[in-house]
Parts: C-alpha cells; sequence; structure tokens
C-alpha cells in the first residue's frame, strides 16, 4: 500500500470542505459512559459538532477579514455566549453572539421570523458575518482587523472585552465574569 505524502493538506482540495465535514461527523462516538459527555471547560476538548463550528467561524471571520490576533477570541466569545454552542438559541436560531433585533443598525443577512427578540439566522455563517456587520456598525472593525496592539493573547482579550462593555455596551454581565468566561473558552480552542 502506498503512503501518502504530503499529509491531510494533499486530499483536502479534491474532498472539499463539505467533505471533511460529512468524514467528521460519519464516526461514532465510542466510550462515552453516560448520555452526556464531559463538557469542554473540564476536559479542555471540544467535540465533533463544536470543531466543525469553530472551524466555520474562523473561516468566515478570515474571509471578512479580521486579523489572526482576533479570530479565535471572537470564537471563544461565542462559545461563551452560547455554552459552547449548546444554548437553546444557538440550536433553535442558530444565533452564536446573541445578537438581539436591531433597533437602528441594519441586518444585512437573510434572517427568519423570530419568536422572541433574538435574531433568527438561516446558518452559522450568517450569525457571524452579522456580528461582523455589527462590529462595522459600532466603529469595532478597525480594531478587529489590525494586529493587536499586545504580545500576550489574554492582554487582547482584556482589551477586546473592556471596550464591548464600555464602549459598545454588547452585554450585560460584569466585565469580570464575561473576560473570565472568553477566557477560558479560548483556552479551550487553544488546546483543540
Amino acid at each position: 500500500m502506498k503512503k501518502l505524502q504530503g499529509g491531510w493538506n494533499k486530499w483536502l482540495p479534491p474532498l472539499g470542505f463539505a467533505g471533511l465535514l460529512l468524514l467528521l461527523f460519519s464516526f461514532p462516538k465510542t466510550g462515552r459512559t453516560s448520555q452526556n459527555p464531559p463538557s469542554p471547560q473540564s476536559t479542555g476538548n471540544l467535540d465533533l459538532s463544536q470543531k466543525a463550528k469553530v472551524m466555520l467561524m474562523r473561516k468566515v471571520l478570515q474571509e471578512r477579514g479580521i486579523d489572526e490576533d482576533y479570530i479565535d477570541i471572537i470564537v471563544a466569545q461565542s462559545m461563551h455566549e452560547t455554552n459552547g454552542f449548546k444554548s437553546s438559541l444557538s440550536k433553535n436560531n442558530l444565533n452564536f453572539f446573541g445578537m438581539k433585533q436591531p433597533i437602528k443598525r441594519p441586518v444585512t443577512v437573510a434572517v427568519q421570523p423570530s419568536k422572541n427578540e433574538y435574531l433568527n439566522y438561516f446558518s452559522i455563517e450568517d450569525s457571524t458575518n452579522d456580528f461582523v456587520n455589527y462590529s462595522q456598525y459600532v466603529g469595532l472593525y478597525e480594531m478587529l482587523k489590525s494586529p493587536s496592539l499586545f504580545t500576550n493573547p489574554q492582554q487582547t482579550i482584556n482589551a477586546y472585552v473592556t471596550r464591548l462593555k464600555q464602549t459598545h455596551k454588547y452585554f450585560e454581565d460584569s466585565i469580570d465574569n464575561y473576560r473570565n468566561g472568553v477566557t477560558r473558552w479560548y483556552r479551550v480552542l487553544q488546546q483543540g
């Protein structure tokens, strides 16, 4: 049997992104002793569904020009908002950033009718694109498309979360709680 040379990147282009997702989801989950898997916060691991969502978000953020210093911070923010993509809002509305029906800002992605105050998206890509659109509307995008001024990711997280709260009133929680949540998920993402 001939050994594949060049690693996974040789077969990914012909297989395509959709094929990769199909492969990821086609492997059975084994070794689980209970119906509920351990939480990512306790294990540092992401399940296949979470990994697929992370890949989709990273792709959209890269395509929209978000700097590498901020991509995983934004994904970690989404994971904090949705408890690791497991909240009812993320499952029922495909809303991964807790975006509410805007009063002033235009929504430029397709949304479905919603039964509550939160936007109801057609896909994770639409939700992620709308967050980038929000960042453009409130003047946050300029920061996100430029490299961080800090060399330490924790300092970048601190500056980003503080700006979200103080300048844009993005979340209702305290800065400390929100920063700790984003930091926890950022560390999970770095572990892979």
